[in-house]
């Protein structure tokens, strides 16, 4: 296979074809995109995701960046054990992580534009993959109402669905966005009774409730006193 076919990116002879074709209307950016439909068909599409979000959970240097060659007051108190990927080491708490090492990535350039420690702006930033603050800046929505909006599931289930509190910090203040609330988190929360499911039920069980208690046509009648003979 020669070296143009294996590379996907035009050479100069494309772009005197594709320039030839835009006469009939056919611009640079239609061939692209029906390169990259070409590329993809037929591979593998994700249907879910899950994001397990640890609002103030263990540090990193207890689970994936172990650093034991740090000093003592910066290395965690737990060893770092080998996992199925060569050199890459977790902490000794997560064995079946290490076994399944080659079926996750871990991303080590992520940051923040926040100033380091920043918990309570952090998470806007983490959770929506945009500069959002607490106030001040556009209401950017969460990964999952991104998704709500453009790759909708079934018309009968919620797209989004967050389990308890979105962030420990900032509680379910992020939920909301400039996609609107047909877009926000559907927040199942057992412990909370103002959670989705509560609400849900709640008005199921009034509605249930004013229908026992509104009379049928018979009980009416049963109920109505007899007329004169």
């Amino acid at each position: 296979m020669s070296d143009r076919k294996q590379s996907s990116r035009p050479d100069r002879r494309d772009f005197l074809r594709i320039g030839g074709m835009s006469l009939c209307g056919v611009t640079m950016l239609d061939v692209l995109r029906a390169q990259g439909a070409a590329t993809h068909k037929g591979g593998p599409r994700a249907k879910h995701l899950i994001c397990c979000w640890l609002g103030g959970g263990p540090p990193h240097t207890d689970m994936f960046d172990m650093k034991p060659d740090a000093p003592a007051d910066i290395r965690g108190e737990f060893k770092p054990i080998k996992t199925k990927v060569p050199g890459l080491q977790v902490c000794e708490l997560m064995p079946e992580l290490a076994k399944l090492a080659d079926k996750y990535t871990l991303l080590r350039s992520v940051t923040t534009m926040n100033k380091p420690g920043d918990h309570a702006r952090a998470p806007f930033y983490w959770l929506t993959g945009n500069p959002r603050l607490p106030s001040g800046t556009a209401e950017y929505p969460m990964y999952g109402s991104a998704l709500s909006k453009f790759r909708p599931g079934p018309a009968e289930l919620p797209t989004f669905i967050t389990l308890g509190l979105i962030d420990i910090h900032t509680h379910n203040a992020i939920g909301p966005s400039f996609l609107g609330p047909a877009h926000s988190p559907f927040i199942l929360d057992p412990t909370k009774s103002g959670d989705a499911i509560s609400k849900m039920l709640a008005a199921n069980g009034t509605a249930r409730a004013g229908a026992q208690r509104r009379p049928t046509e018979s009980s009416r009648r049963e109920a109505a006193p007899a007329g004169p003979a």
